[in-house]
C-alpha cells in the first residue's frame, strides 16, 4: 500500500506540461507537486512510526495478566514514545470516597506514584472524560511541581464507564499532534481491554480455587463418610459369617430333621441376603476410598515380582466356579514363557477381578468369556473379551466416568454403582499402564496395558502408611472368639 502511494506521487512529481503552458506555470505546478509528494511522505512515515509504535506497546500490554505491570507498560512506552515530561495512569478508587483518584505509576518525576487528588480540581475535565471525551488543555495556575504545564488527558474505558485515566503532562509550550492524540488514544482502549482481561483471569482464578476447595471437601467428606460406614460393616458381615458358622453347626448336629425344619431353612437363606449385601456394601466403600485416594494421589503401592502363570491360575479360579454355575465359557490363553511382572499384586488383581467380574455379569447364557495374557515391548498386555454383547459406540467415550451405566445395559437387573471401571482406570494410570476397550459386532474387549517392571519407569511412588480398607474372611481364631462372645 506504501509502495502504491509512494509511486503515485513519484509520477505526479514528473508532471509534464502541455505544449500551451508556459516555463513560469510550469515551474509552479512542479512546486506543488513536489510539496504535496513531500507532506504525502511526510504524512506515511508517521503512519509507518504510528503503526509500529502501537503494535509493540499492544503486544507487550496483552503479554501480562497483573493489572499494576499493565499500567506500568502502558506509562514507561507513552512516555518513551512521546518523551513527556510525565506520564501518569489512574484508577478509580472504589475503597474511597467517590471524588478521589488513585496515581498508580508516575515516570519522569518522582513522588506521584500513589498520590490521591480531588477530582473536584478538575470536575469538568471529569464530566467530559466520563462521556469518553478526550482533553489537551494548559492549567491557568501554575503547579507546584510543574508550574505551568500542558496536560492531555484520555479516559480508559470499560464497556460504557471508566474504569481509570491517562494523563500526560508537558511543558506549557509542548502540544501534541494529530498522530501522538491517537497514539494516547489507541494506547487508552488497549491498556483497556488488558486490563479486563487481567480482571476476568483473577476472577477466573478466584473461582477456580473455590471450585478445588469444594472439591477437597467432598473427598474429605466422602472419606470420613467411608471410613465412618466401613467399621460398623465389618462388624455386620462378621457377625453374619459367625451366625452361619452356628447354624451349619447346629444343621450338621440336627441332621436331616435340621433339612425338614423350614424356620432354619429361612434362616439359611436370610443370612446369605444379609451376607451378600454386605458384601456388595464393603465393595462399594473399597471403590470410593480407592477413587479418592487415587485422585489425589494417596494411593501406597508395593511393588514384587509376579510369576504370572501361576498368579492368573489362582486370581481365576473362582470366576471358572462361576461361570460354570451362570453356564458361560470362560477360555484362559496365557502367552508361554511370560516374563516376571514388577508392579502391585493387590492393583493389578483388583483391576483384573472388576473385568472378570463385569464379563460374567453382562454375559448371556452359552456366550463366550476369553482372557489372553501376553507380553509385547517391555509391556504386559491383559485382554479380556466377552461375546453375545455389545456397548453402543456413543457410549464407549463415557464408560470409565465416574457412576456411569450404559442405559439398558443390564436387561438382568443386577444392579451396580458405575463406580467399578473409573477405579481402574485410575488404578491403572496409577501403575503406569493404559486401558482400551472395542465393541462391535456382538463382542466387548477390554485391553490393559502395564510396564513389566513399573519401577524402572522413572515414576516416583508415595509409600504412605494408610492402611488399605479391603475385606478379608475372618479366620477361624476371630470366629471362635466372636461366637463366644455372641453367646456367653
Amino acid at each position: 500500500m506504501q509502495n502504491l502511494l509512494l509511486d503515485n506521487l513519484q509520477r505526479r512529481s514528473e508532471f509534464s506540461p502541455s505544449p500551451y503552458q508556459n516555463q513560469e506555470d510550469s515551474a509552479l505546478i512542479r512546486e506543488e507537486n513536489t510539496n504535496q509528494l513531500q507532506q504525502q511522505i511526510l504524512y506515511l512515515q508517521q503512519a509507518l512510526k504510528f503503526e509500529t509504535t502501537l503494535n509493540r506497546i499492544t503486544d507487550k500490554l496483552h503479554q501480562s495478566l497483573d493489572e499494576d505491570q499493565i499500567l506500568q507498560t502502558t506509562v514507561l512506552e507513552l512516555n518513551s514514545a512521546l518523551e513527556a515530561s510525565c506520564c501518569n495512569a489512574t484508577l478509580d478508587n472504589l475503597q474511597q470516597n467517590p471524588s478521589s483518584i488513585r496515581y498508580a505509576y508516575a515516570c519522569a518525576i518522582g513522588g506521584y506514584q500513589s498520590r490521591v487528588i480531588d477530582r473536584n480540581n478538575f470536575s469538568e475535565i471529569y464530566q467530559g472524560l466520563k462521556q469518553s471525551q478526550s482533553f489537551q488543555f494548559c492549567s491557568m495556575i501554575p503547579n507546584s511541581v510543574f508550574g505551568r504545564a500542558a496536560r492531555v488527558t484520555f479516559p480508559i474505558m470499560d464497556e460504557e464507564y471508566p474504569i481509570g485515566y491517562l494523563w500526560l503532562i508537558n511543558l506549557e509550550d509542548r502540544v501534541l499532534s494529530e498522530w501522538e492524540m491517537r497514539l494516547v488514544q489507541q494506547v487508552a482502549w488497549q491498556c483497556a481491554i488488558a486490563i479486563r482481561q487481567a480482571r476476568l483471569y483473577q476472577i477466573a482464578q478466584a473461582r477456580i480455587t473455590e471450585l478445588e476447595q469444594l472439591n477437597r471437601s467432598k473427598d474429605d467428606f466422602i472419606s470420613i463418610v467411608a471410613h465412618e460406614l466401613r467399621s460398623p460393616m465389618t462388624s455386620i458381615r462378621l457377625s453374619v459369617q459367625t451366625l452361619q458358622s452356628i447354624l451349619l453347626r447346629a444343621r450338621t448336629f440336627c441332621g436331616e430333621a435340621a433339612n425338614c425344619n423350614q424356620r432354619c431353612t429361612q434362616s439359611v437363606n436370610y443370612l446369605q441376603i444379609l451376607d451378600n449385601e454386605s458384601e456388595r456394601e464393603i465393595n462399594l466403600l473399597n471403590n470410593l476410598l480407592d477413587l479418592q485416594r487415587l485422585e489425589s494421589g494417596y494411593q501406597s503401592q508395593e511393588f514384587t515380582p509376579i510369576q504370572l502363570e501361576d498368579w492368573i491360575e489362582e486370581v481365576v479360579e473362582p470366576f471358572q466356579r462361576r461361570t460354570l454355575s451362570r453356564q458361560q465359557i470362560l477360555k484362559i490363553d496365557i502367552e508361554p514363557y511370560l516374563p516376571s511382572l514388577v508392579s502391585d499384586p493387590i492393583l493389578v488383581r483388583r483391576i483384573l477381578n472388576e473385568l472378570l467380574n463385569n464379563a460374567c455379569k453382562y454375559t448371556p447364557l452359552g456366550e463366550t468369556i476369553t482372557l489372553k495374557v501376553s507380553s509385547k515391548s517391555s509391556r504386559l498386555r491383559l485382554r479380556i473379551c466377552n461375546s453375545g454383547v455389545e456397548i453402543p459406540a456413543s457410549e464407549l467415550p463415557r464408560i470409565f466416568q465416574k457412576f456411569y451405566r450404559v442405559p439398558d445395559g443390564d436387561p438382568w437387573k443386577q444392579g451396580g454403582t458405575g463406580l467399578g471401571l473409573a477405579v481402574v482406570k485410575k488404578q491403572v494410570e496409577h501403575l503406569g499402564g493404559s486401558i482400551q476397550v472395542k465393541s462391535a459386532a456382538k463382542e466387548t474387549c477390554f485391553t490393559v496395558e502395564l510396564p513389566l517392571n513399573t519401577q524402572f519407569e522413572g515414576r516416583v511412588y508415595q509409600h504412605l502408611e494408610k492402611p488399605r480398607f479391603e475385606w478379608r474372611p475372618p479366620n477361624f481364631r476371630e470366629v471362635i472368639k466372636y461366637e463366644k462372645d455372641l453367646i456367653g
